[in-house]
Parts: structure tokens; sequence; C-alpha cells
């Protein structure tokens, strides 16, 4: 499946899916992943497959997984759709406290692949709530790691000028309670 998905053929990915019928086994399948963590839609997204990410898509079902792998992928325009103005707060935040088994939020995976380019719709997608994306940037993993922590050297300056763009309130936060 993510061989098929990587390689844009939407024509097996469909037959893959259509031969697991137990609803249990192909969510299974949909979500499986890789040894580096990544699912067949990561690979769709990232080679930007549009007709496999459609078909990928009605099946995978999960929002906040669609919104992690579209980090990794580093599709910052899927971000910027997936957490458009048309879902509500309580949706949005919902989307962005998405962990992966190792505590990574899409906040972590942007900043560890020095993806500043989603790290923008990512602060922008609260705009009513500036002090919970602070939160969400002090959050640490299970390594105890948060995602401010994890921004490449190379990557820190366009990130800190972006937090300092969208006014979000790091004074008022320590960084020992995250």
């Amino acid at each position: 499946l993510h061989e098929a998905a990587e390689g844009g053929y939407t024509t097996i990915v469909g037959h893959l899916l259509a031969a697991v019928s137990d609803p249990a086994k192909k969510d299974y399948f949909v979500h499986m992943k890789e040894r580096f963590e990544r699912t067949a839609l990561y690979f769709a997204e990232f080679n930007q497959h549009r007709e496999c990410i459609e078909l990928l898509d009605r099946v995978f079902g999960d929002a906040q997984r669609r919104v992690y792998d579209a980090v990794i992928a580093r599709r910052f325009v899927k971000v910027r759709e997936l957490l458009g103005r048309n879902l509500d707060l309580g949706r949005r935040k919902w989307l962005l406290q998405w962990e992966d088994d190792e505590g990574n939020t899409a906040f972590h995976k942007a900043m560890l692949e020095g993806n500043v380019d989603v790290v923008g719709p990512l602060i922008r997608s609260l705009p009513e709530e500036k002090h919970s994306i602070a939160v969400y940037l002090l959050k640490k993993n299970r390594a105890g790691q948060s995602p401010l922590g994890l921004i490449r050297e190379d990557r820190r300056e366009a990130v800190h000028k972006i937090i300092t763009d969208e006014e979000i309130p790091m004074e008022d936060l320590s960084t020992e309670e995250y």
C-alpha cells in the first residue's frame, strides 16, 4: 500500500483497500506505519498524488492523523486547508493536540523536520487562542523535549520571527511547567 501510494498508483491502492473487507482490518491496514512511522497517506501527500490522497482520505477518516501526516510531508497548503477557518475553535484545538506514540504533536514534527513553512499555518490556526499556541510550543513529548527545544539551529531565527510577528505570549509561560 505504501509503495502504491508513493508511486501514485490509485487503481492499485483501490484494489488493495477493496481486498480487505473487515472494517477493523482495513482500519489497521490504512493506518499501518512503515519503519520510519510514515503511513501510505504520508507518501501520497509527500509526492502530491491527488487521486491517491482523496482515496486514502475517504478511508483514513482520521482528521488528526491527516494534519500530522501533512506536517511531516511538508504540505503547508494541506495543513492550512485541514485547519481552515471553517472549523470551530474546539475542533482546531483537537487537531493540534493529537500525539504520535512518542508524544510528538504536529508542532514537534514541524520543528524536528525543520519545516518552517508549516509552523506559520499551525500557529495562525488559533488566532483567538494565542496563549494555547504558546502552551503547544512548550508541551514536552515523552522524551522531555518541547517543540521549541527541537528547532534546528539554522531554522531558529525564522521560527522566532513567526512567533514574534504573531504576538504569541511566550513570556507569560514558564518553561518549567511544560
